[in-house]
């Protein structure tokens, strides 16, 4: 098992990691104060990716008043698991008046890959929190286009200990064609983001990426498919932006 824990707190009137702590392959790099207020914390695995076996805990403590900019250092490559699989648990802890903006680089599944995540993230009432998950349909180049086994991803919102937003991603290759319509329908990269906090919410255009925004209980969620993992990346990071200005 890998272990990932990063805690942050406002000391001299910034943002600043004031504990961590991460085995291998998982490492943090220093941390990079914007002009803008926020500081960005960028994760990185020092190996080729997940590979059989592995299992990554990650816990993010984002105390009172910070704001942070959670990204990654690449995709992360979820590589052939065949007679096993590959696991991510991720807990996520917002205090009050804090923002927290998680927009990592895309997932790609490698051909038999099986891929298992649950997030549960806790916010405040008084809590900002930009949420993102994008993934591949597979390394399209080297002929692996939805080769992959399994992938299951979970991820759960609570405000205050009470549930605003679920959503399940789970995608069997075996057992069905993910490019007929309301799925892929031949494009090769979903994406799903999540805002809580925000009064409105309105996208911006991009011809490159087809995306739609809906009301939650709690929030707004919205929808990308695109063929490029690059494409939703930077959608994402552009309507972050939107929203805080």
């Amino acid at each position: 098992m890998s272990e990932l824990y990063i805690k942050t707190e406002v000391q001299h009137g910034r943002t600043m990691v004031t504990d961590s702590f991460f085995t291998n392959p998982l490492k943090i790099a220093k941390s990079f104060y914007r002009e803008d207020g926020y500081t960005e914390i960028m994760t990185m695995v020092v190996g080729p990716g997940m590979l059989r076996g592995d299992t990554y805990d990650i816990r993010y403590d984002m105390s009172d008043d910070t704001k942070t900019l959670m990204t990654s250092q690449s995709y992360q490559k979820l590589h052939n698991s065949t007679g096993g699989e590959t696991i991510q648990k991720v807990q996520m802890n917002v205090g009050a008046n804090a923002e927290f903006c998680f927009i990592p680089h895309p997932t790609i599944p490698f051909t038999g890959n099986t891929f298992t995540s649950n997030m549960n993230i806790e916010l405040q009432p008084s809590s900002k929190f930009i949420f993102t998950d994008i993934l591949s349909t597979g390394r399209e180049g080297m002929g692996e286009r939805l080769t992959f086994a399994r992938f299951s991803s979970a991820v759960n919102v609570s405000v205050g200990g009470n549930p605003v937003f679920i959503d399940h991603t789970r995608l069997f290759t075996d057992e069905t064609d993910f490019d007929k319509l309301g799925f892929y329908e031949g494009r090769n990269c979903q994406g799903l983001m999540y805002f809580y906090g925000y009064d409105d919410l309105e996208l911006h255009d991009d011809k490159r990426v087809e995306a739609a925004v809906s009301k939650c209980r709690e929030g707004y969620a919205v929808r990308m498919l695109c063929d490029s993992g690059d494409a939703a990346y930077t959608y994402a990071m552009k309507l972050w932006e939107k929203v805080r200005s």
